[in-house]
């Protein structure tokens, strides 16, 4: 008699996922919300840095810096190109001392990925970077100033640096300025409509290493100066501030090699009674030309000038100065000479100044030929000094 056998299975059981599987489901995940992430930076591009990165940003930069407030406008990234722009930038001192605007701000060529992997710039992230700022406008109440710039361009990979159509100039209008304080005041008016700089270290100056370029160059330059001597002074001027100190107290080095201004004016003008017509010296055409300029006071450093322009509309003048930077006190060489000019053109400025610009003259030794049109001035040294 046979018996039949049954086949006894134990209970199914469900059987965990290996390892290897839960490697590889997670990291089709990770792929998958990255895909996600890409694509929608790639179609929506502006949502994104609007809507999640803008507020984060603001959050930290208001964190940073306590004493200003931020506002940003929309903001744009182009892919392809690797730019980012912004339709506006605002900031405000919350004291009231300072206020800035700009228009459309881009910036391209940056390293995104290390930036944000690193969570810290570093200079060498901006290695290949450009900037593009239009519209600029810098406010300083406590002063009274405003600076606009319709654009500014800085090219880190082509060292170079374009400004166009920079303006310095009172808030108000001159008297508004003068009332605005018991003391006297000289009130500037600066013009440029074009200027540019070459060999421009950038990355030296992201490092805080120094300020060096090649070659600066500024188009038709239009400066306005203006003292209302109409009231009294109120610094001290038994010590005013020689050039190789001014130069001496920029901290880091600073090197120029050549500083070129191609058709510049210049006005200076003193005004001694309120609504009186101030007394004027003129230059027009001034062709400029400064090399050496330089903090570093080696043995034989100098900043070497040569300029020539129309002086009082009557007549050329040339100059030439060697300054040296690393002497004690303030020194120099200068020589000059004018062609078509006389004296008298000179005598409405000269009868209606003080006492105390006439020592700018003082150490100077005019060379002058009767019956003709040229004159000299050579000398050793000269203290400008208008009080």
């Amino acid at each position: 008699m046979m018996t039949q056998m049954k086949n006894q299975h134990p209970p199914d059981h469900p059987r965990s996922p290996s390892p290897r599987k839960i490697a590889a489901l997670a990291g089709l995940a990770i792929a998958a919300i990255v895909l996600v992430g890409v694509l929608a930076l790639l179609l929506f591009p502006d949502p994104c840095l609007n809507g999640f990165i803008k507020p984060r940003m603001m959050l930290a930069l208001a964190g940073a810096f306590p004493a200003y407030t931020l506002s940003i406008g929309d903001m744009h990234y182009d892919l392809t190109e690797n730019r980012l722009a912004c339709d506006s930038v605002a900031v405000h001192a919350v004291d009231g001392s300072f206020s800035g605007s700009l228009g459309r701000f881009s910036v391209s060529g940056i390293d995104w990925i290390h930036l944000l992997r690193r969570g810290s710039a570093l200079p060498e992230d901006f290695a290949r970077s450009t900037l593009d700022a239009q519209e600029i406008m810098l406010t300083f109440p406590e002063s009274q100033y405003t600076v606009l710039c319709q654009r500014l361009q800085i090219s880190v990979p082509d060292s170079a640096i374009v400004v166009d159509t920079l303006a310095l100039h009172p808030a108000g209008n001159d008297e508004q300025l003068f009332e605005g304080s018991r003391f006297r005041m000289t009130r500037f008016r600066l013009l440029v409509p074009h200027a540019g700089a070459r060999g421009f270290a950038c990355l030296e100056l992201l490092n805080g290493k120094g300020y060096r370029t090649r070659s600066a160059l500024i188009h038709e330059l239009d400066l306005d100066v203006l003292m209302n001597k109409d009231k009294p002074t109120a610094r001290d001027t038994s010590h005013i501030p020689m050039p190789q100190e001014i130069l001496s107290s920029i901290q880091g080095t600073l090197r120029v090699d050549s500083l070129r201004i191609v058709n510049g004016r210049l006005n200076y003008g003193e005004r001694f009674q309120v609504g009186s017509r101030p007394a004027l010296i003129t230059f027009d055409s001034i062709q400029f030309l400064a090399t050496g300029i330089t903090n570093r006071q080696d043995p034989g450093a100098a900043i070497a000038i040569r300029a020539q322009g129309q002086f009082m509309k009557a007549g050329i003048m040339t100059m030439s100065m060697t300054i040296p930077v690393a002497s004690p006190g303030f020194s120099l060489q200068y020589s000059g000479r004018t062609t078509g000019y006389r004296a008298c053109h000179s005598l409405h400025f000269i009868s209606h100044v003080d006492r105390s610009f006439l020592p700018i003259f003082g150490s100077c030794r005019l060379n002058s030929r009767r019956k003709s049109p040229a004159s000299e001035i050579t000398g050793t040294s000269i203290f400008i000094c208008i009080l």
